[in-house]
Order: C-alpha cells, then sequence, then structure tokens
C-alpha cells in the first residue's frame, strides 16, 4: 500500500457560508476569460410576501466584450442540498522551515446554499439559442469540386509476383518439391493468419505440387466436410496454439 502524507487543515473560514452556483456554459466561457478583479454582474436580491424565499436576480455586466451576444438577465433556482459540501483550496506553503515543494490545504467555507443560475427567456436568449443551432448545422467536412484528377499512388496492372507466375507458367516450369520441413514452415506460419484455407490458396502460399502437398497436408490438417468451412484445410488439435 502507498504511504499517503499528512497535511494540516486549516479551519479558520469553517464559519464561512459558501453560495454553489451551476452557471450555463456560455457564462463559463466568458468569465473565464476575464482578469482577476473584473466585475462580471451584479445579484439583486428582493423579498416577497407571497413566497417564503427570496427572488435573487443577476445581470450581466455591460461593459464586458461578449455581453451583446448573450443574455443579461438571469434568475437563480434554488435546489435542497441533501449533503454536506465545503469548499478547500491547495496552495504552496511558504512557512519558513517548511520543506520546499510542500502544500497546505484549507477550509475556505461550507456551502449553504445550492443555486442553478438560467437565462431569462428573452430576446436576447433566443438570438444565442438561433446561433447555436446555425452552428451546429454547419457540416465540419464540406466537398471541394477539383479540375484535375489528384493520384495519390501510383496504380499497378500487373504486381511482380504475378508477372513471375506467368513467365514461369508460359516457359513451361513447373512447381519443384521442396524440402519437406520448409513446406511445413510456410504452412504453420499460413496457418497462425488464419484458421482455415483451401487446397488452392495453399498451394499458391507454397508453389509446391498438389499432390505432395495433399500429402503433408493429411499429415498435419483436417479436411472439413461439413458447413460453414466446406472444402477447407485446418490445423489438427495437437499442432494448433488455440483451442
Amino acid at each position: 500500500m502507498s504511504e499517503h502524507k499528512s497535511m494540516e487543515l486549516n479551519l479558520q473560514n469553517n464559519s464561512r457560508g459558501i453560495w454553489l452556483v451551476k452557471v450555463p456554459k456560455f457564462l463559463q466561457k466568458e468569465w473565464s476569460q476575464c482578469s482577476q478583479g473584473t466585475e462580471v454582474g451584479r445579484l439583486s436580491i428582493s423579498r416577497c410576501p407571497k413566497k417564503r424565499s427570496a427572488v435573487i436576480a443577476f445581470s450581466m455586466n455591460e461593459d464586458l466584450d461578449g455581453v451583446k451576444k448573450m443574455p443579461r438577465k438571469h434568475k437563480f433556482i434554488q435546489h435542497e442540498i441533501k449533503q454536506c459540501l465545503g469548499v478547500f483550496s491547495e496552495a504552496e506553503d511558504s512557512t519558513p522551515g517548511i520543506e520546499p515543494g510542500s502544500s497546505k490545504v484549507n477550509l475556505e467555507g461550507k456551502i449553504i446554499q445550492k443555486f442553478e443560475c438560467q437565462p431569462v427567456m428573452d430576446a436576447d436568449y433566443v438570438r444565442l439559442k438561433q446561433e447555436v443551432r446555425k452552428a451546429a448545422a454547419i457540416p465540419q467536412r464540406t466537398s471541394i469540386a477539383i479540375d484535375r484528377p489528384i493520384n495519390v499512388f501510383k496504380p499497378i496492372s500487373h504486381h511482380k509476383h504475378v508477372v513471375a507466375d506467368t513467365e514461369r507458367q508460359a516457359n513451361g516450369v513447373k512447381n519443384f518439391r521442396a524440402d519437406r520441413d520448409k513446406v511445413l514452415d510456410m504452412l504453420f506460419a499460413a496457418f497462425e493468419k488464419h484458421q482455415y484455407y483451401n487446397i488452392k490458396d495453399l498451394q499458391k502460399i507454397t508453389k509446391q505440387p498438389i499432390t505432395f502437398l495433399k500429402e503433408i497436408l493429411t499429415e498435419v490438417c483436417s479436411y472439413n466436410m461439413k458447413a460453414p468451412h466446406r472444402n477447407t484445410w485446418e490445423l489438427k488439435p495437437e499442432y494448433r496454439h488455440y483451442r
């Protein structure tokens, strides 16, 4: 088990109450671009005789760059807190005599209110949703017309191994029997890639006469007579490295 380093927790702000507010994504993006200490908006809290809780509204700062593209007015929806929550901060400990690189943890306060910041359904909100919908409708990939064909590779009509086989057959050269161990090595290497082969594919791989190839296949392989692998060869169980 890994050893955990013991750390001291500063509880001076234990009695401080903090609001936990969930904000829309466009607000989070706008606030992340603001410098520290910038006023992003103001809260207004009013009491309503017909409601137990206060009415909380948030208005954006008109001096911000992106405020014209987003809703300016928001409302706070209160939610019930069903668990004990707190806010902690971790910073480098610069106390003299402390090991360099050590950090200290502070309790900034406990959550006493939980809200959700929702934009008011006005013209600014409708305009924002329309822009989001238009941006989502733009395809990420588009097709363009070209005036000439572009080949990323040169096509080959006759490959080298096909040409060699054709010339050998045209000259009347037949397949000669290779060493038995070499043929077995080629067969085992082929069956490591695929489990089933027909006789024509194995002949192309080994380049051996069909009668000689069948003699070797009957020793190390089994011939399938039933579907779904009818008329194919596979290794016998004692030669397989799989089940």
